[in-house]
């Protein structure tokens, strides 16, 4: 049987409290919010990220171990692009998406009461 752990941190920039990591990881000034959310499974801890910053720009991915595995972004401003539009969206590959428990959140949690629920729309 596989199980998920599920741990929630969120920020904005209303309190002021962005992770220095994310700001030096993805080197972003204006970083408005930024959630995470941690599911463990087959021994591997899938952190479920989503950064909203500049003019209305947002970055979803999984990060495993360090590495980015892109879900979804938007970038408003080409000030804002991260990266070159046209990269392969690697996190829809994980293995993360065969967890029962994942599964059942992602198909059962409103995106109105859970914002990363967006980074699969």
């Amino acid at each position: 049987m596989r199980h998920a752990l599920i741990v929630f941190v969120g920020c904005n920039d209303d309190d002021a409290d962005v992770p220095s990591a994310v700001e030096t990881k993805y080197a972003i000034d204006a970083i408005h919010a930024v959630d995470e959310k941690d599911f463990r499974s087959e021994d591997t801890t899938y952190t479920l990220l989503r950064i909203e910053y500049g003019e209305g720009s947002w970055y979803c991915a999984f990060v495993v171990d360090g590495e980015d595995y892109p879900l979804d972004f938007e970038f408003a401003t080409d000030e804002d692009a991260l990266f070159d539009e046209d990269i392969e969206l690697t996190g829809h590959d994980l293995a993360i998406f065969d967890d029962e428990e994942f599964d059942e959140w992602l198909w059962e949690t409103d995106s109105d009461d859970e914002i990363l629920v967006t980074c699969f729309d």
